[in-house]
């Protein structure tokens, strides 16, 4: 909020996205706030499996951003979408929050010392899951930017609609499986001081689930997106085909990551996550200086990600079998 005051008020920045010159730059902190609130909350809940809570929470915040984007529309309020998302993630956070009566005696009666005690244990997790997370988002989203530098806007609608189409499986099952592993991991854990047999299982099933999911994507993608999309979308069938390899190994692998965060290995993912991001630029470069070609750029992209993935699950595979002493 203060950063946002001193650019936009103070010294009257003008930034080409135009984000600063608009007065709902102010509501930017409020919706990180609330997020970054129904995040923890989300984990807490995790933590004693009320897979159910989190579940009617998320719908909350799904069907409340709905409602009321259709409100606002109606009211041809202009800034309509963006107080939908809010009132969505505030009603979403204050279900959580004012529904667990354990959690509101724990905040009213822990000392201050006891809270900042905890804060200094944990302190590597902000330290270096901040560069880890920009790491990983900045690979994700400036990917697009990248190929609008180097090639054109056609390129990018291809990547982005083919990346967006096949990511689905990952966006939906990923994080849920994820979730339930990091808590059945960290029970294991305590028992008998590593998970590798969790670790195992979970790797099975994740296997067996991607592989007939991306490789019918692989042998169909281009058919499909003509079809559904028509003739000129094919290309980016073409792109899916590409993608659909790296999502496979990253179906797999991402779940079990959160090992870094349980063994509080995460110096180890940060460095991880840096040099992946960095090997994702050079590759997309790699594929314009050699030959001009988004295809190429792209086979490279992909290869770098493969690779990626294969090397969290070396890391996260030796995690779960000495507990996290030796990596």
């Amino acid at each position: 909020m203060i950063l946002i005051f001193l650019l936009k008020d103070i010294v009257h920045l003008k930034d080409k996205t135009g984000f600063l010159s608009n007065n709902q730059a102010y509501l930017a902190p409020i919706y990180i706030f609330f997020g970054a609130l129904y995040s923890a909350l989300g984990y807490w809940n995790q933590r004693d499996k009320k897979y159910k809570k989190i579940t009617i929470a998320n719908a909350i915040q799904v069907i409340g951003t709905s409602i009321f984007s259709l409100i606002f529309g109606v009211l041809h309020y202009e800034s309509g979408m963006i107080w939908a998302l809010i009132i969505g993630i505030i009603t979403s956070s204050a279900f959580l929050l004012l529904t667990d009566k354990k959690l509101l005696d724990n905040l009213s009666t822990t000392p201050n010392k006891e809270l900042l005690g905890t804060a200094k244990e944990y302190s590597s997790f902000p330290r270096y899951m901040i560069l880890s997370d920009l790491s990983l988002t900045a690979c994700q989203q400036f990917i697009p930017i990248l190929f609008s530098a180097l090639y054109n806007t056609t390129i990018v609608g291809f990547f982005s609609m083919a990346n967006r189409m096949i990511r689905l499986p990952n966006i939906v099952i990923t994080s849920s499986v994820g979730n339930v592993f990091r808590n059945d991991a960290i029970d294991e854990i305590r028992e008998k001081g590593n998970c590798e047999k969790l670790y195992h299982s979970t790797f099975k099933k994740l296997l067996l689930i991607s592989f007939p999911t991306y490789l019918l994507i692989f042998i169909i993608s281009p058919k499909l997106f003509s079809i559904v999309f028509g003739e000129k979308w094919e290309i980016a069938g073409e792109f899916a085909r590409i993608l659909s390899v790296a999502l496979f190994f990253e179906f797999i692998s991402a779940p079990l990551n959160t090992l870094f965060y349980i063994f509080e290995k995460q110096k180890i993912l940060m460095k991880l996550q840096m040099l992946n991001a960095i090997l994702v630029f050079v590759s997309i470069f790699l594929g314009y200086y050699i030959n001009n070609s988004y295809l190429l750029s792209l086979i490279f992209y992909m290869i770098i990600s493969v690779l990626s993935s294969l090397v969290f699950l070396y890391f996260t595979n030796n995690l779960s079998k000495n507990g996290g002493r030796k990596i």
